[in-house]
């Protein structure tokens, strides 16, 4: 549904922060004419937690490429293999025992990302974020991160050093309606002109890109087995925006190869901003029609809200109930964000699979939608915007809300 008098930060597809923590380091160890230091990162990196709240370190196979800049040189070691013990990672790197004024310190994750060079300098990184993505059913893919430490400057090699990261990178999650039946294979993302993923130049020591080398406009997400249609798919990519009037291309394979494929233009009014740190929700219906057979005898009844955007309800804070009559009469309950709930009546048509209506005090709704049913599910597809997704479900209406009095729409702002 196309919710047109909803804040900003609803309208915009969610975005949720993905917090990058202060990582310590024990003291350097000094053995001989080497430095062996252990970099502890304390919390949590590089991928989804089953519930996908968290990012985690994975139990194998992380490293970090950590440079020590020193009197005008840079030498960058790759660390050892992280040691998790309980949430914890690691790091162990040894670097030539030194004598300078001051040493500066960087690190980049992940190390296998980092394009070898014989002569390090830390404004001029060369990383790759890879176009192919292999992502699990529940986490994008670790290879597909890029995690930078704010720059340390100390005295000694054996000073304790606080790393901070931050995630360069966005992360998406990307839910699919309309393809019910598919056992998802791969996934194709296109943002045409958009820099995706590819090669780029980092600058650690200001903790930024400082350059885009060879990149792509489309990421593939491909995965070890098959997942359901149900499922979010993950990925990353570079931060971007995508504005109102510009669009992207959506293409789902089956394991047989069969491919559906979806053009989105975002409407005016909408974008879909991809911001590094964050993770946006999105939805798009793959679909470009209503079921045939949706009809008010088929729809009738009591209906809760259960998810929009790909967000589930207890994802995002506001409500909605919906009463639809067989005769097509409809009433919608609604409570914003620190609001009560308000009542609006409508009479609405269903015209080849396109629901549209009109409040009781004669103002249209603000779209129309295709509308499909499925058992005890009803799909709603904003007809201008196939990324503005409502899924409903029949659940009786709370007394409390049944009992709330109609309200004229010129005092307030349905979301239909």
């Amino acid at each position: 549904m196309k919710y047109l008098h909803l804040p900003l930060a609803v309208l915009l597809c969610a975005m949720v922060h993905i917090a990058c923590s202060t990582d310590n380091s024990d003291d350097a160890i000094v053995e001989g004419d080497i430095v062996n230091m252990t970099i502890i990162a304390e919390q949590t990196r590089t991928h989804l937690n089953n519930d996908g709240t968290k990012v985690e370190w994975n139990d194998s196979g992380e490293y970090l490429m950590v440079y020590q800049s020193a009197e005008g040189n840079t030498i960058s070691n790759k660390s050892g293999e992280a040691v998790i013990t309980d949430g914890l990672a690691k790091f162990g790197v040894s670097f030539s025992t030194s004598v300078a004024q001051s040493f500066e310190y960087n690190a980049v994750y992940p190390a296998a990302s980092v394009a070898a060079d014989a002569t390090p300098s830390v404004d001029d990184v060369v990383f790759t974020l890879p176009v192919a993505q292999r992502p699990s059913a529940t986490s994008f893919d670790s290879a597909a991160d890029l995690l930078v430490a704010r720059s340390i400057t100390t005295t000694t090699q054996s000073e304790s050093l606080n790393m901070a990261f931050k995630r360069m990178v966005a992360i998406g999650r990307l839910s699919l309606a309309g393809v019910d039946d598919m056992d998802i294979a791969s996934v194709e993302l296109r943002v045409p002109d958009a820099h995706l993923a590819g090669s780029l130049s980092l600058n650690l020591s200001e903790g930024h890109i400082a350059e885009y080398n060879t990149t792509s406009d489309c990421i593939t997400i491909t995965y070890d087995q098959p997942i359901d249609a149900s499922q979010p798919i993950f990925f990353t990519l570079l931060p971007t925006t995508i504005e109102a009037n510009e669009s992207f291309i959506v293409s789902v394979y089956d394991t047989s190869g069969n491919a559906l494929s979806r053009e989105v233009r975002l409407p005016r009014g909408r974008s879909l901003s991809f911001a590094a740190g964050d993770m946006t929700i999105f939805k798009v219906n793959m679909d470009d029609k209503g079921s045939e057979d949706a009809n008010f005898g088929a729809i009738a009844g009591e209906w809760h809200l259960t998810e929009w955007c790909g967000m589930s309800n207890k994802e995002f804070d506001f409500d909605i109930y919906l009463d639809i009559d067989a005769s097509g009469s409809l009433t919608l309950w609604q409570r914003l964000t620190q609001h009560s709930w308000e009542k609006f009546t409508s009479t609405a048509s269903i015209d080849n699979g396109v629901i549209s209506g009109t409040y009781s005090d004669s103002t249209a709704w603000g779209s129309d939608y295709y509308i499909s049913v499925s058992g005890d599910t009803m799909t709603w597809t904003n007809t201008a915007d196939p990324t503005d997704v409502s899924i409903y479900t029949r659940a009786d209406i709370p007394d409390n809300v049944a009992e709330c009095e109609a309200l004229s729409s010129k005092f307030s702002a349905p979301l239909l």
